[in-house]
């Protein structure tokens, strides 16, 4: 290797260095200094270089560092002229022919080619490759850290540090001397300087080949000069009881020796040993005077010195952040740092100035350059410094954490340890290595883990193996569409997105499928949050990711569903700044949200409802190891996340096709999930009918489910509509649900409260059937108008049976086909143990009772005379009102008389009533074997169910005893509740838990039991029926008088 002639220019021309004087011929000669071109430097270092340049070796060695012509930018946007190989040793620069053992005084400084060119001038000049290579990097304590050639007992020489003129009291670097200066003093040191050369005009900055090649003979006089004037180090921690115990062994007529003692008891001070100062000044036979002056002086010293190394601290460290300084779109304010990894590379952050991670990296930077760590008034201090500064900071970026879309463009940070950034657009897609460039930044919590590089040559195609690797437990090709598309629509939609919700028995795999949505788009270490107990907690929660995935969530508070609603369609929530009267901090809510549970969540909520994608998983049959699946995720996911991002790619192209119309609430998300299944493959609208089909078998659902909903439905069984006050509307409802549920603090306790619940629930009951208007002609007015499902409305998304929801929920059984008139068709089935409502057939012989709310609907069945509807829904009994005009002194016929009115006049109100559980009544043949006990007066008419009810809604039928006109309904008394009554007549079946322990308490309520046990003719009845007549005989009463009143 030689070294060429455009190396020998720039040596001459920038150093001084001339290729011709021997020294330097001799280096040449033995390959010191070489010219090497861009390979062979690649090749040397190990690493990408933009240009190739000179070589240097040090004598006696393998290390060797590279002038590089073309200067590389590093990470933190600094220019590397220099470089070594990653990982090389730390070794002292001493140029051919100067012999650092012979001289009495060593100069160091920083760079191989400074301290070469002051050879030639015969200055005693070592060099270091930087600025803190005196020691390793790796070691935290500076005598177990310091480089083997400094290792060593000095014995009484002394050092000149020599930093370029850039290096002033404030930058970071400052401290590296003073630290570098105390371990010389702890390996015997005689004394140590600093020396910070001063600026030469038209130079950036100066070092001492710039003022040996500049200033020409005169040099050399003026650097000695500077030295002469600079003070002394005083010995630190590490070295000041080295250089007290070399001072003691000094002859007393030392003419230097005052200086020495000078030091030493200012090193005493600073280090709180006072005592120890005083014993060593006695020692050298020094005046009380002079012992107060030295101590004085120490202590005043010691004094500035801590005041001024605080400022330096706070100085420097503002100065190293003075152009990483940002402010994000709430106004948080933002610094760039760089952290050092295990191999000692830097990486640069970005961190809040009101994080922890910031006050780390403060503390680092203090125990790097000043040996000590930091108390928390000094970093009070320093992070007041920096905020001053973000009042001259005016640049603005967007933060995410993970993923975010601006203008079209989609970014996605890796977070691994090149900063890795997505750019994707649909153009293609870009990889990026700086994030900031364009105003986009990303923090990454440290909680946060690395995505892999992305297999960008899988197609959207790809996505399908989430299916045939059983990665997911989802088999129903619908919900593997809306499983991909919703995916991949998150990733890529700016505004609101779709609440992703997994439910189903327990052993269903719903964790593990919002798990993979994580993994995919979000990864971190701790993959599943819990819901945090109040509303200070969600500031972590959404602060720190892109998704939230609340597993096995059973309930949610008001404040919590709001929050989430907020989650989907974006918004902030508004906190006082700590320690502040006005100044405000802004939550962003706008997050991918994840839920599981076995129960659906906000159920009662439609606009919480109208934001979620439900996935409803069965159980997984065969048990499989969760071990081995994630392995096979790891092994896919390069796969599957390229799959994922060329699906974003094609779905930006297909967006401008995408129509702004006719979408859901969630509209964006909507949009661009229409636009991702095209992209998939799929056709067009296919996805959109698909969710809007969910989104209303949701609602179904939840019309089934929720108590007051339900009560409306069952309340407009029988009449087209209902105009009245919310007052009014409320009574009827109570009469409609039990004591226990009207307790509880989900049913509303007035009208003003419905009114409330009825607003939130009103599009629920709009897509169930029901109109709700608003009645001006009154205050708080009310208008209601059966309107019927739409047609294209999937009821089978009501559930099932009790085991899809908590024990003692009340679920819809089973809905069969849902048409225009399905509100006529509302059917309850009453069972008090909770157990599985039987068929029709089989209903009497489980003592169990149908609601049939109107004439139209019945039928008669043949083999068992039992009234049957279309359909059928299960509900609890309901325990019934307390009958207003029950008299127990008065006979049957009384009874009937004073609470009858005449037929068709209702209640006098104009308004129809209606009950919830009823029972076939006997069929016409029957009927003529109960008249001839003169009991068949009770029914009305042949296929008219027995009557006994007192709740208020709509129907045909007549009350058997007062002829009231409403539907015929009597609860089983089998099953342990009280019947209902009737609410003219105040007729009601009073029973315990079982019929053997049923004991009518009145004359109407004995001649409807024995009217019930004559109906049932089996062996069970007949014993029931022997018993009651033997009791009815001892009784006041007549079956043989007992006649209707003919008013009725």
């Amino acid at each position: 290797m030689v070294l060429n002639d455009l190396h020998r220019d720039r040596l001459l021309s920038h150093y001084g260095i001339d290729s011709n004087h021997l020294a330097i011929k001799q280096m040449v000669d033995g390959d010191m200094l070489a010219s090497i071109d861009q390979a062979k430097a690649r090749d040397l270092l190990d690493q990408d270089v933009p240009s190739g340049g000179i070589l240097i070796r040090y004598p006696d060695s393998q290390n060797f560092t590279i002038r590089l012509d073309q200067p590389k930018n590093g990470d933190d946007r600094r220019q590397r002229k220099y470089l070594r190989p990653t990982g090389a040793k730390n070794e002292l620069y001493v140029p051919p022919g100067t012999d650092i053992l012979k001289s009495n005084e060593i100069w160091i400084t920083e760079g191989e080619l400074k301290a070469l060119r002051s050879s030639i001038d015969g200055l005693p000049v070592v060099a270091l490759s930087g600025i803190w290579n005196w020691r390793d990097g790796q070691a935290k304590d500076d005598l177990a850290g310091l480089i083997a050639d400094l290792d060593c007992d000095w014995n009484g020489k002394s050092f000149i540090l020599i930093y370029d003129s850039d290096i002033k009291r404030n930058h970071p670097a400052y401290p590296a001397f003073q630290r570098l200066a105390d371990v010389l003093y702890s390996h015997g040191a005689r004394r140590v300087k600093i020396v910070t050369l001063p600026e030469i005009k038209d130079l950036k900055k100066a070092g001492i080949d710039d003022f040996l090649n500049k200033l020409n003979g005169s040099a050399v006089s003026k650097i000695e000069g500077l030295i002469k004037i600079s003070p002394y180090i005083v010995p630190g921690a590490l070295g000041y009881q080295r250089f007290i115990e070399e001072l003691k062994k000094r002859n007393e007529n030392d003419p230097e020796l005052s200086i020495d003692i000078e030091l030493a008891t200012k090193a005493l001070i600073l280090a709180g040993k006072e005592a120890d100062a005083h014993g060593l000044l006695s020692s050298f036979h020094l005046t009380t005077d002079r012992q107060r002056a030295y101590i004085s002086d120490a202590k005043h010293y010691a004094k500035s010195r801590k005041s001024d190394e605080e400022k330096d601290i706070t100085a420097s460290i503002s100065q190293n952040l003075k152009y990483g300084l940002f402010r994000d779109q709430v106004n948080r304010e933002i610094i760039k740092v760089w952290f050092e990894d295990e191999k000692g590379i830097s990486k640069a952050e970005y961190v809040y100035s009101d994080s922890s991670r910031f006050t780390k990296w403060i503390v680092d930077q203090i125990e790097k350059s000043y040996g000590k760590t930091p108390d928390k008034c000094l970093i009070d201090r320093i992070k007041s410094s920096i905020t001053a500064q973000f009042l001259y900071s005016q640049r603005e970026v967007i933060v995410s954490h993970r993923f975010l879309k601006v203008d079209g463009t989609i970014f996605y940070s890796l977070n691994d340890d090149s900063n890795h950034v997505l750019q994707i657009t649909a153009k293609g897609v870009e990889i990026l290595s700086s994030d900031a460039d364009k105003n986009v930044v990303f923090i990454n919590p440290p909680q946060s883990l690395a995505q892999p590089m992305p297999d960008l040559s899988t197609p959207p195609s790809g996505l399908d193996l989430l299916f045939t690797e059983d990665l997911v437990n989802i088999t129903d090709p619908e919900d593997q569409m809306m499983y991909k598309v919703i995916l991949a629509a998150s990733l890529a939609s700016d505004g609101p997105r779709h609440i992703i919700c997994f439910h189903g028995e327990a052993g269903a795999g719903k964790s593990s499928a919002a798990d993979l949505i994580k993994r995919l788009l979000d990864p971190e270490k701790a993959l599943r949050q819990k819901m945090p107990s109040s509303q200070d907690g969600r500031k972590s929660l959404f602060n720190n990711r892109d998704v939230v995935l609340l597993d096995n969530l059973t309930n949610a508070p008001e404040w919590m569903l709001n929050d989430l609603c907020l989650a989907s369609t974006g918004g902030h929530d508004v906190d006082r700044k700590l320690y502040t009267d006005s100044d405000e901090v802004l939550i962003d809510l706008h997050k991918l949200v994840l839920i599981t549970g076995i129960n659906p969540v906000g159920s009662w909520r439609s606009d919480f409802i109208e934001r979620c994608v439900v996935f409803q998983l069965k159980r997984i049959g065969i048990v499989v190891d969760e071990t081995a699946i994630w392995q096979r995720f790891e092994e896919l996911r390069p796969k599957l996340l390229g799959a994922l991002i060329n699906t974003v790619k094609e779905a930006l192209k297909i967006l401008p096709e995408i129509s702004k119309t006719n979408l859901t609430r969630i509209s964006t998300g909507s949009r661009f999930g229409e636009a991702c299944a095209r992209a998939m493959g799929y056709e067009p609208n296919e996805f959109m009918n698909a969710l809007k089909n969910r989104q209303k078998s949701a609602k179904i659902q939840m019309a089934y489910t929720d108590s007051v909903s339900k009560a409306l439905l069952l309340f407009m069984g029988g009449v087209d509509s209902f105009k009245g006050t919310y007052s009014d509307l409320h009574r009827e409802l109570g009469y409609l649900v039990c004591d226990e549920e009207r307790r509880m603090r989900s049913w509303p306790k007035n009208g003003a409260a419905l009114s409330r619940k009825v607003n939130t629930i009103k599009d629920v009951l709009q897509t169930a059937g029901l109109q709700i208007s608003e009645d001006r002609d009154q205050r708080r007015g009310i208008i209601i108008t059966k309107t019927g499902l739409p047609k294209d409305t999937d009821a089978s998304a009501a559930p099932q049976n009790e085991s899809q929801v908590e024990s003692g929920q009340e679920t819809a059984m089973s809905i069969g086909d849902v048409s225009s008139n399905a509100m006529d068709g509302i059917t309850e089935i009453a069972d008090c143990n909770n157990q599985d409502a039987p068929s029709p057939s089989d209903a009497l012989d489980a003592k169990t009772v149908f609601s049939l709310p109107s004439r139209e609907n019945f039928v008669e069945d043949s083999n068992n005379s039992i009234i049957k509807s279309a359909n059928i829904a299960s509900l609890r009994p309901r325990r019934p009102a307390k009958p207003r005009h029950t008299d127990s002194s008065m006979n049957l016929s009384e009874t009937i008389s004073s609470n009858c009115v005449p037929n068709g006049c209702h209640d006098g109100t104009g308004r129809k009533q209606v009950g919830i559980s009823a029972i076939a009544g006997p069929s016409a043949g029957e009927i003529e074997d109960i008249k001839g006990d003169n009991a068949g007066s009770v029914y009305s008419a042949a296929k008219t169910p027995i009557m006994l009810e007192s709740r208020r809604a709509g129907g045909l039928d007549s009350c058997a005893a007062c002829g009231n006109d409403f539907p015929a309904h009597l609860a089983s008394f089998f099953h342990g509740f009280k019947g209902p009554v009737c609410r003219k007549c105040s007729v009601r079946l009073n029973t315990d838990k079982s019929a053997k322990k049923s004991h009518p308490r009145d004359d109407t309520e004995m001649l409807f039991y024995y009217g019930w046990l004559k109906r049932l003719s089996n062996e069970e009845s007949d014993g029931l029926l022997r018993e009651f007549e033997s009791k009815a005989n001892s009784s006041a009463l007549s079956f043989k008088e007992v006649i209707p009143s003919e008013s009725c």
